[in-house]
């Protein structure tokens, strides 16, 4: 393994441990303990330890700068916010998803219960047999689907603030979807939700 000037690591297995290259600042043994620290550990590059010689001897890796995990955590929570929208809720021993289809399924039927005045309305739960539920069962079900889809946007919400109001690295990687949130915040999200 070879690290060039702007300490990029190259590795070449025609060429092993020697610099092909003839312009390498660091020649690294690619089995080396020192080679997987770069590779496994250095995402977000390093700083390095030479000897009194100019040779590598270890590195000591970079941390990613607060503002760039704040983003990458960002993102994180919204795609888990996203995936439990979408993972719907049980309802009688039945799951029922609420991906797109699954919204655009329900507002259509919604329209038929409010067009047609019927009383009955065929659904199938995932993994299930289309069946009949009583009107009644399928407002039930919806209004399920929409109470998650309230929760889980305004806990995201919440994330999000506390995400951006995070001073340190180990502060945002300590945020996760599903977290228990402090007492205050839990507060805050009950009034959001109109919950007493």
């Amino acid at each position: 393994m070879i690290l060039d000037n702007n300490l990029n690591w190259h590795k070449n297995s025609a060429f092993p441990n020697s610099d092909w290259t003839n312009s390498a600042k660091y020649i690294v043994d690619d089995n080396s303990e020192l080679a997987n620290k770069i590779i496994n550990n250095c995402p977000h590059g390093f700083t390095p330890v030479e000897d009194k010689d100019g040779n590598l001897i270890d590195v000591t890796p970079k941390e990613q700068p607060i503002e760039q995990l704040k983003t990458a955590k960002l993102v994180e929570i919204s795609k888990a916010c996203e995936k439990a929208i979408v993972n719907g809720v049980d309802m009688n021993n039945e799951h029922f998803s609420y991906a797109i289809v699954d919204q655009l399924n329900i507002e259509k039927l919604i329209r038929k219960i409010e067009n047609e005045k019927i009383s009955k309305i065929s659904y199938q739960s995932d993994n299930g047999e289309y069946k009949n539920y009583s009107v009644k069962d399928f407002q039930h079900l919806i209004n399920m689907l929409e109470s998650n889809v309230l929760y889980q946007r305004a806990y995201h919400s919440l994330l999000k603030k506390l995400i951006n109001q995070c001073a340190t690295i180990q502060e945002v990687q300590a945020i996760t979807y599903g977290m228990k949130l402090s007492e205050d915040l839990q507060n805050h999200l009950n009034e959001m939700l109109g919950v007493d």
